[in-house]
């Protein structure tokens, strides 16, 4: 009978990275260990603080995974990534930002690198799934980060004084994200949705605008439970605490 692997490769969300007044620490429990808690498993979390999809394929974090996996055993590899592939370098917008200015990784750059990871991990036997990006809250985002590196009125220049560039520009990448999942027939796991199905999603955020609270990730990790009792278990009975009371509510109110 084959063993089931676990692996998450993404950034600092899936790490656990919450922000206060620009102080970076570690949520005690992110959605990774919830998910662990309740099914007694190891994931194994290969991700970090400002990592980029451009990054995990030029350090070729892949191949080092696909060489420590077991061929016999079910192995699955969740990506968790996009936000820092989307952003910008602010202080180089501020110095020319009547310029055109390119994200850390281009939007046809982000989609050729997946490609290429999920069609090597897939080739390797490994099933791949993909996570949304959580909904950003770009004048959080813009007051408390973006403005605390650059010159704020030049990056106000540079988004046509509109903030909700930022956002679409975010979009873009999570838009992305779901076209690859679906060309590759990859399951996906969207988080995004839950978030925006709360019209307070912002509460489940940190202040920065990009990071989930305490709150954020508990909603997570209990969304992403009720979605993988199938790759689990369906009888999983080994944790006592039942999901509607774990679970917040997801109904648009």
């Amino acid at each position: 009978m084959s063993k089931k692997t676990f692996t998450v490769v993404g950034d600092s969300i899936p790490k656990g990275i919450i922000t206060n007044d620009n102080q970076i620490s570690l949520v005690k429990q992110n959605a990774v260990n919830i998910v662990e808690d309740y099914y007694k498993v190891t994931i194994n979390n290969f991700s970090f603080y400002g990592q980029t999809l451009k990054r995990i394929y030029s350090k070729n974090i892949l191949d080092q995974i696909i060489t420590s996996l077991k061929q016999e055993n079910t192995n699955y590899l969740i990506f968790s990534i996009g936000g820092n592939d989307a952003d910008y370098n602010w202080q180089k917008v501020a110095e020319e930002p009547n310029k055109k200015q390119l994200p850390v990784t281009p939007i046809k750059e982000f989609k050729k690198i997946l490609q290429k990871c999920i069609t090597k991990l897939k080739n390797n036997n490994i099933n791949v799934i993909i996570t949304t990006m959580i909904p950003m809250d770009s004048t959080r985002y813009f007051e408390n980060v973006i403005s605390k590196k650059a010159d704020k009125e030049k990056i106000l220049a540079f988004l046509k004084q509109d903030l909700s560039n930022i956002t679409r520009q975010h979009e873009r990448y999570n838009m992305a994200l779901i076209e690859l999942a679906i060309l590759n027939s990859c399951p996906i796991i969207d988080i995004r949705s839950q978030f925006l199905l709360n019209k307070n999603y912002r509460n489940y955020l940190c202040k920065d605008g990009i990071h989930p609270n305490e709150k954020g990730y508990k909603k997570i990790g209990n969304y992403i439970i009720k979605l993988t009792k199938s790759i689990f278990n369906k009888n999983h009975n080994r944790n006592n605490n039942k999901l509607e009371d774990l679970d917040e509510e997801t109904k648009f109110s």
